[in-house]
């Protein structure tokens, strides 16, 4: 049986099927609610007020930290309040995440840039009688002259150079990372644009690079929402232990959140998502875990712990190879003596 949870004083409504804490509760519905802790009930920054009596018995947290007359007048853990039923759940300022304030500025620093993507303007003969070629062997005889020698597309890639041929009269652009085509624009192409990512604890710092010059076009900055299941490093990892799910959740908010920020950075240049053609994120290894999903179990007991540092690096790579329409690079902190920092 479907319930309501209603969030005061957003107005925001979710609707459920099973018993839910309001702190998971909340993330679905994109309340942003306090969780220091991750969601163990020891922090008690989550306070919210219950108006009606849908809800689970008091915990025992909640009775240590919670006086008498707060738990009198409704208020509870969110984090250890199961609702079941239609339920109107008011969250104080108090409890909720703040803004961010996030410093994008840094030295003006003259860098070369080094990307694994070029563009190159193309000329293509066009198609005739005498002159059938498919689209894709018409592009790589033009590319010769260029070195590449063997050029190759995936399915998507093959898509656009069809529709870039015809709708630039035979003239188009295209982005290669090494002999791979991964994407064609109609007309004469641009310089590679790069999106850089500094993936903090609680911050995202994004900025638009063109890889031509080096330069920076855009910076935003936005908060990491893996912030809901825990201020810390250390209470997003032992929340992904106890249940994996969290793991997959955490992964797919923080794409999402940079996928908006790139979006909108684009967006203040005036240019199409597609352009954007290689990402650098940069994170410390437990953001690295959450970006990729990867198992989080006490590293001792994990059949992993044996895998040397270029297994991990091999299988990086192969997850980063199945990213090919966005090519990733992943940087890391390196190990004490150690100058390797890329993953």
């Amino acid at each position: 049986m479907n319930y309501t949870i209603e969030f005061e004083p957003s107005g925001i409504r979710l609707v459920c099927e099973e018993p839910l804490t309001i702190s998971d509760a909340a993330r679905r519905a994109g309340v942003s609610v306090r969780s220091e802790c991750g969601g163990k009930g020891t922090c008690g920054k989550c306070i919210v007020r219950v108006r009606n009596d849908k809800a689970s018995p008091v915990s025992e947290a909640e009775e240590k930290l919670l006086t008498a007359d707060q738990l009198a007048e409704g208020w509870r853990l969110a984090c250890r309040t199961v609702v079941s039923g239609d339920v109107s759940v008011y969250v104080p300022v108090t409890s909720t995440v703040e803004g961010p304030v996030i410093q994008l500025e840094s030295l003006a620093v003259t860098l070369k840039p080094v990307t694994p993507i070029r563009t190159i303007s193309l000329a293509v003969p066009p198609a005739s009688l005498t002159d059938q070629r498919a689209d894709l062997q018409r592009v790589a005889d033009a590319l010769q002259q260029y070195g590449v020698a063997n050029a190759w597309a995936d399915l998507p890639a093959l898509s656009s150079i069809r529709t870039a041929l015809r709708e630039g009269d035979w003239r188009i652009g295209v982005a290669l990372r090494g002999e791979e085509i991964i994407d064609a624009y109609p007309g004469t192409a641009r310089s590679p644009v790069s999106l850089a990512v500094d993936v903090g604890t609680t911050k995202l710092a994004c900025y638009l690079v063109d890889m031509g010059t080096g330069k920076v076009m855009a910076a935003r900055g936005a908060m990491n929402p893996q912030i809901a299941y825990g201020e810390d490093v250390m209470s997003r990892l032992a929340a992904a232990m106890v249940d994996p799910a969290n793991s997959s959740s955490m992964q797919k908010k923080l794409v999402e959140a940079i996928n908006a920020v790139a979006g909108e950075l684009c967006a203040t240049q005036k240019l199409e998502v597609k352009y954007l053609l290689d990402v650098c994120l940069w994170a410390i290894r437990p953001c690295i875990t959450c970006y990729w999903a990867c198992p989080c179990v006490p590293w001792r007991s994990h059949h992993l712990c044996r895998r040397s540092a270029r297994h991990w690096r091999s299988m990086l790579a192969c997850w980063a190879w199945m990213l090919r329409r966005v090519p990733t690079r992943i940087y890391r902190h390196p190990l004490p003596g150690s100058s390797d920092q890329t993953m």
